[in-house]
């Protein structure tokens, strides 16, 4: 039913008509037109800063996507669902804590730079998580450690984004 409910809005959508004042009281009715990720190919090319974005997110996204399976292995690895909950509460909290001087650090430091420096330090999170078996704080310090740099890395490389992307391919661009 879901697939079928998704097919009538995505139909329906085709026909919303959106009136937009231009110069005094002309309206000026445009009709939605499908269109496609594939537009947006064209402008990486133009914002070379967008390429090197989806090149370093990949590893916090494909880490996220496992995110709660890794943190049920790890309980079932410990047989404690303390565990599992230190391991949310860590990572949750430190996700919070960089807001709190990220513009201090933006001015310290390249904008790149800490996008880069925040991808090894997820890199080096889930390299932690190798050795979970053998010290129980190690995924509670792994998880905080991704927490941390999450913090910085996703509302940073959103914010460059939305800076350096022309406006009629925001969605898209935050689509892929």
């Amino acid at each position: 039913y879901t697939l079928i409910a998704y097919i009538i809005v995505f139909i329906t959508t085709m026909f919303i008509k959106v009136e937009e004042k231009l110069d005094g009281n002309k309206i000026e009715t445009k009709r939605m037109k499908l269109s496609t990720a594939f537009e947006i190919i064209p402008m990486l090319k133009d914002y070379p800063i967008t390429k090197y974005i989806l090149l370093i997110s990949i590893v916090p996204f494909a880490f996220i996507g496992g995110f709660n399976l890794i943190v049920i292995a790890i309980g079932e690895a410990h047989q404690s669902s303390i565990v599992k909950g230190l391991v949310y509460a860590s990572e949750g909290i430190l996700t919070l804590v960089p807001g709190l001087f990220i513009r201090k650090l933006t001015e310290k430091f390249n904008d790149f730079s800490l996008l880069i420096m925040s991808s090894v330090l997820i890199g080096s999170s889930q390299l932690l998580l190798t050795l979970h078996e053998y010290w129980v704080a190690i995924p509670i310090v792994s998880f905080g450690l991704f927490g941390f740099a999450t913090g910085i890395l996703m509302p940073l490389s959103s914010t460059i984004c939305q800076k350096n992307i022309p406006k009629e391919f925001l969605g898209r661009f935050f689509s892929l």
